[in-house]
């Protein structure tokens, strides 16, 4: 698989990524804003990104994302990920124990079994 087949499914599982939990710190105050930007730090704290303010208009005018908000969902996300997809087969697995133990055998079986397909799509995309 080439990398760029690897991004096009959402994520890359046998590239690997660097080690979790990532954390964030200040890295530095630009000259220009009174905000700082912020880095995100493997468990070695050597900096793995930078996050900087996001300056865009809205229909008010000038609006400010602050650089601190964006680096800590970035570490939020990344560092609960593989929780949620542990989760989401766990709760996948059940359902389907549920319907097999319940439903196996009735005209209902296949129409709960399909709910399931998005969950399993998703599940294989992260390659579980």
């Amino acid at each position: 698989m080439t990398l760029r087949e690897a991004l096009s499914r959402s994520i890359a599982p046998e590239y690997g990524h660097t080690p979790t939990p990532w954390t964030i710190t200040k890295a530095h105050k630009p000259d220009n804003a009174g905000g700082w930007d912020w880095a995100i730090l493997d468990p070695d704290r050597k900096v793995i990104a930078e996050v900087f303010d996001v300056v865009g208009e809205d229909r008010y005018g000038v609006q400010r994302r602050p650089s601190e908000v964006n680096a800590a969902l970035i570490v939020k996300a990344v560092n609960n990920h593989q929780a949620l997809i542990d989760a989401l087969k766990l709760a996948t697995d059940i359902a389907e124990s549920f319907i097999r133990s319940e439903l196996e055998g009735t005209s209902s079986f296949k129409s709960a079994m399909s709910r399931l397909e998005p969950c399993r799509e998703l599940l294989g995309r992260v390659g579980v």
